[in-house]
């Protein structure tokens, strides 16, 4: 969900099979006047909920300058493919630090749910990739771009229950998420 009137998206997923049981989170960026980042991981079957609020990162000059080159890009058709039985069309564009997004379109379809996969791909090698299963909409789902005040975010990530679970701390592998 994107409200650009507020600068803010929020990003909800779920994994019912982990071995810990079901897993929701939410991650919430709200640039507005209060500009913050939220994110809440819920552990329904232990019980165990947190969520950490963290301050909006400045953008550095360099990266401003970086993003407006790309975005002046656009996106560029890269080759055609199937998937589950789709034909689909593959665009790409660049993104920051040498990565680029592959999105597949279902080329029969003619609405938002028309993208069925996005990567990022660097040096040539997938590093994320997302299969877009089903689309909701705003009918669909009741959204707000600021957190739950059930969530009881907070500034310190330490603090929380699934600090025991090492998300106090950045991982080798999150450096790949900055």
């Amino acid at each position: 969900w994107v409200d650009l009137g507020q600068r803010a998206f929020r990003l909800r997923g779920e994994a019912k099979n982990t071995k810990v049981g079901p897993l929701y989170m939410d991650l919430i960026a709200n640039g507005g006047a209060n500009p913050q980042v939220y994110a809440n991981v819920n552990l329904t079957v232990q019980r165990e909920q947190q969520c950490v609020a963290y301050d909006y990162p400045e953008l550095s000059s360099n990266i401003t300058g970086q993003l407006s080159t790309i975005a002046d890009q656009g996106l560029a058709f890269y080759a055609i493919s199937q998937l589950n039985g789709e034909d689909c069309g593959i665009f790409i564009a660049p993104l920051a630090r040498g990565r680029w997004i592959h999105l597949w379109v279902d080329l029969e379809a003619d609405n938002h749910e028309s993208i069925l996969r996005s990567e990022i791909h660097k040096n040539g090698q997938v590093i994320r990739s997302t299969d877009i299963q089903r689309w909701l909409s705003r009918e669909d789902v009741p959204v707000s771009v600021l957190p739950n005040p059930s969530w009881g975010c907070t500034q310190d990530p330490g603090a929380g229950q699934l600090a025991h679970l090492g998300l106090n701390q950045v991982h080798k592998r999150s450096i790949e998420l900055q």
